[in-house]
């Protein structure tokens, strides 16, 4: 159900890029953490209360250590040449004009420098994604060298009837009947046949139904991918993985509630619906819109956890036709095997 979002405060995005480059930021903010839910003692029993401190720990740390992200219009300047920038600033503030002629030539020469080094290094790395299938980084490194900036503009959308929304209520709404028209199916028919063989099969002992070990959280959280958009609790994988010790520890903790009790913490649930223009047809036609789901993070390392437990019985049991979301296969390989047909 689409639903106007809650409003809670939200952690102002944390500049994670800085984070990753950065090997002593990466350590203070890890010593940070490892203090934090060390002084915090055990978490509480209670899923939601457990999750509550994890994320204030987690929350906090980033904002006292790493910081918000900074935008700036020109992304290729490095931190001294930032510095000069501020430094030239205060002079002009403060009438100073020898001091500050002088920081504008220093200044403009570092720029100078700095972006060609960025250039350079953003070629090389756009060469390597190219070369490695990952199109993603390579888009957007072809977008920062042509220097071209999509400007966002609103767009109303249009009820079924073809009358305009006239308010944010009446968009969510309109947004919520489309999706719920489009993602919810009625239920499949009835099948005894089914039932009774579902009934009468044997428990797979070979499943392991013990619940979830330390290394397990560690490799699920190890295996996700920077540059993901976090979910709704706004955090991002970087603060799980550059923390990872501690992290690890607190969240086994929850996750051993999580499986006893059967109750997994609401913002692992939530979800943000974000609708991607088709690029045909009115974009005031709500039907030219990709919806794309952005989960929480915490959520996804949960998941991989359990898909972890049942992967080796997936594998024996699924269909040699089964090619989507199979494991080195793809629907293009059935998309051949028809047309060689």
């Amino acid at each position: 159900m689409l639903l106007k979002p809650r409003k809670t405060p939200s952690l102002p995005r944390p500049d994670v890029a800085c984070l990753v480059q950065d090997a002593e930021l990466q350590y203070l903010y890890n010593i940070t953490v490892e203090n934090k839910f060390a002084s915090l003692g055990a978490l509480p029993d209670d899923v939601e209360e457990s999750w509550t401190s994890f994320s204030h720990v987690i929350c906090s740390s980033a904002e006292e250590v790493i910081g918000p992200a900074r935008r700036f219009r020109k992304p290729w300047l490095f931190t001294d040449t930032i510095a000069v920038l501020e430094e030239k600033a205060k002079a002009k503030i403060q009438n100073n004009t020898v001091k500050h002629k002088r920081l504008q030539g220093v200044f403009k020469a570092r720029a100078k420098h700095d972006r060609e080094v960025f250039l350079n290094n953003l070629c090389d790395e756009l060469e390597t994604d190219v070369g490695q299938n990952r199109l993603g980084p390579a888009f957007k490194a072809i977008r920062l060298l042509s220097g071209k900036r999509k400007e966002i503009t609103g767009t109303t959308i249009h009820k079924s009837d073809g009358s305009p929304c006239l308010s944010e209520e009446e968009t969510l709404e309109c947004w919520r009947e489309h999706f719920i028209s489009a993602l919810n199916h009625r239920p499949g028919v009835p099948s005894n046949e089914l039932d009774n063989e579902a009934a009468s099969t044997p428990v797979d002992t070979s499943v392991s139904i013990d619940e979830p070990s330390v290394e397990e959280v560690y490799v699920a959280i190890k295996r996700l991918r920077n540059g993901r958009a976090p979910g709704p609790d706004g955090i991002p994988q970087e603060l799980l993985k550059c923390a990872i010790h501690p992290v690890t520890d607190a969240l086994h903790s929850i996750f051993l509630s999580v499986w006893r009790t059967g109750k997994m913490p609401t913002d692992w649930k939530d979800r943000i619906i974000v609708t991607l223009y088709k690029g045909k047809g009115p974009k005031s036609e709500y039907s030219n819109y990709r919806p794309i789901t952005l989960l929480s993070v915490l959520g996804k390392v949960s998941t991989c956890v359990i898909l972890a437990h049942i992967q080796p019985l997936l594998d024996r049991t699924c269909r040699p036709q089964q090619s989507g979301f199979t494991r080195g296969r793809s629907t293009i390989d059935a998309i051949l095997a028809v047309r060689l047909l």
